[in-house]
């Protein structure tokens, strides 16, 4: 069997039609043909059926070749078209072309005419090749492009020989702030790019570039500040690759390509800040912990000795401030519980938009004339869970702060609004995902650099003189946004000024607590018997001594496996059960579920 061909043939001439129907035959296809002569019927066997080839006679009675060509040409169709003509010659063998025939053969010749069909049909097969592969690779182009797109970076391809750049994306432009037209430098642009590098980055880079146009490197990747056309520093990542040349294979072109991955170092930075200030939390509640039994016992004894000197005695004065002393240390302790997250606090609920407002008087007499504080907060109300007083504290710390980064005056900014926190960054900020209220605060100070951001929240750090601060106020800032459920974050450049952003979770329910307010009446005391579970051996004093002076009857317990033997042996006698949370052995709370199935 031949290759199937599909012919129209255009012909009046039904014997002519035979013949190149035959020779067709006798070139090796095998045919399915029709013959048209007419114009009405040509359409209907064009748009009807699907053709191999068209073979149209040049001159006709009723019809021609050129006007058949013309109908073709319209329905824009791709099939071969070839003129065979019993007498052509070179006028109409031009027109013919002219028309853009593919091929014209002369009946008198019809031997040309299967090399001229097998011609033009391996011609169709090229071009539909053709086109399938330029429809992949735009396709692929197309996908490329997207790829690209998604992932935000931008593109550089230059020479390494005279660094002199073939093209340059929008992308990249964009991420250096400028605009494309605009982005070809004066100086080579391998030069230029050094010349917005970091200085600490641009020794190290400068080695990796040299490896990599020797060959050494095939693709070299790394990351590095570089300066945007603002002034400030992006941090980017970038992979160069080689396109050698041939045959020696030497590095004459790069392909480069920027990502901008400011936004992920920040949270980095902030993840492995959050960890940190995890582990010298964990530290500070420790030590203060232990340091604020200390200081009740201090302050305990000295007041016992105090209350039983007589009044004009002057040694009551050097306990006074033995006291006073101790009071201080007191209340860096709370501070260091605070930041810890140990400190027990009351939580109601708080309008952010009202307690902003009402701060704002108070601010500015703090902070002097000199600095112009601009507060926007939403028409409609943002509560949250938070300490009324612990609340002002934070904005407190946070306007000092500020104040202190202005020396020469300046514009401090608050604005409340609202935030979503996804469980990616819920993850980063070590919190939980949801709505949260934040309260922004951003001054047009001096900055910080990033040595002193990776300690900004550490506590007793501070970049003041050792008389203008302990360096706890924005330790407890920190604590005191964790513990309401929340975070406190800045972002600062030299220069740039400072921006702190508070994140608390939002509130719709009723208050948790109720403030318990003193009534300032002398305690009245008792005579029940209280058990009392307490490992330090100093505070174990210090309570009972307090208790038996208020005429309760008082037994002693160490720890956990103490008391439960004493409970066990007083259980009718036990009217109460005084106990710390935190002990050597065991805890509190597991004690105290032990003793109400002993003893409901």
């Amino acid at each position: 069997m031949g290759d199937l061909l599909r012919v129209l043939f255009i012909e009046d001439d039904e014997q002519d039609t035979e013949l190149t129907r035959l020779e067709l035959e006798r070139g090796g296809f095998d045919l399915v043909w029709k013959r048209v002569d007419t114009e009405v019927t040509l359409r209907q066997a064009l748009l009807e059926e699907q053709w191999d080839i068209i073979i149209s006679d040049f001159a006709m009675p009723s019809f021609n070749g050129p006007r058949a060509y013309e109908i073709y040409a319209e329905l824009g169709l791709q099939t071969p078209f070839i003129f065979v003509s019993g007498a052509l010659g070179e006028e109409r063998a031009v027109e013919a072309m002219r028309l853009g025939a593919h091929d014209y053969v002369l009946k008198g010749r019809l031997g040309r005419l299967n090399a001229a069909v097998r011609r033009e049909l391996r011609g169709i097969a090229d071009r539909q090749s053709l086109a399938k592969a330029e429809e992949d690779l735009g396709a692929q182009q197309t996908v490329l492009e997207a790829a690209l797109k998604a992932t935000g970076a931008g593109i550089l391809e230059f020479s390494t020989v005279n660094s002199e750049y073939a093209q340059a994306s929008h992308r990249l432009a964009e991420i250096l702030g400028y605009e494309l037209d605009a982005f070809a430098p004066n100086a080579p642009i391998v030069d230029w790019l050094f010349a917005q590098l970091h200085s600490d980055d641009v020794t190290r880079l400068r080695a990796l570039y040299a490896q990599f146009t020797l060959g050494e490197l095939p693709i070299l990747h790394d990351e590095f500040r570089m300066r945007h056309k603002g002034g400030h520093w992006l941090h980017m990542s970038a992979y160069v690759i080689a396109v050698k040349s041939e045959p020696d294979g030497a590095v004459t072109q790069a392909v480069a390509v920027f990502i901008d991955v400011s936004a992920t170092h920040h949270l980095e930075r902030q993840y492995q800040q959050a960890q940190k200030m995890e582990a010298v939390g964990k530290l500070a509640g420790g030590i203060a912990h232990d340091f604020n039994n200390l200081l009740t016992c201090i302050i305990s004894f000295a007041g016992f000795v105090r209350d039983e000197l007589p009044q004009n005695d002057r040694r009551r004065d050097d306990i006074g401030e033995v006291l006073a002393a101790a009071d201080r240390a007191a209340a860096l302790t709370r501070q260091l519980l605070l930041f810890s997250r140990q400190q027990p606090v009351r939580l109601n609920s708080l309008d952010v938009v009202a307690a902003i407002t009402a701060i704002k008087k108070l601010l500015i007499r703090t902070l002097g004339e000199d600095i112009d504080i601009v507060v926007e907060c939403p028409d409609e109300s943002v509560n949250v869970l938070a300490d009324p007083g612990q609340f002002d504290q934070i904005i407190l710390n946070l306007a000092v702060n500020a104040r202190d980064a202005m020396p020469q005056g300046g514009s401090l900014h608050i604005t409340v609004g609202g935030r979503e926190v996804s469980e990616e960054l819920a993850d980063v900020f070590l919190v939980k995902a949801g709505k949260f209220a934040e309260v922004v605060v951003k001054d047009t100070g001096c900055g910080m650099d990033e040595e002193i951001l990776k300690r900004i929240f550490e506590p007793f750090f501070t970049t003041k003189g050792p008389e203008d601060g302990t360096g706890l106020g924005l330790a407890t800032s920190f604590g005191i946004a964790k513990q309401f459920g929340g975070l406190l974050d800045v972002q600062s450049e030299v220069g740039a000024g400072t921006t702190f952003r508070l994140l608390l979770p939002e509130y719709l329910g009723e208050p948790v607590f109720d403030e318990v307010a003193s009534t300032g009446k002398k305690v009245r005391g008792g005579t029940e018997t209280l058990l009392v579970v307490e490992d330090e051996a100093g505070l174990r004093r210090v309570i009972e001594r307090i208790l038996r002076g208020l005429g309760y009857k008082i037994i002693l317990a160490e720890d956990v496996d103490t008391a439960l033997r004493l409970f066990e042996e007083d259980r009718d006698q036990i009217d109460l059960v005084f106990s710390d949370i935190v002990l050597r052995q065991g805890n509190g709370l597991a004690l105290v579920e032990q003793l109400r199935r002993m003893s409901p």
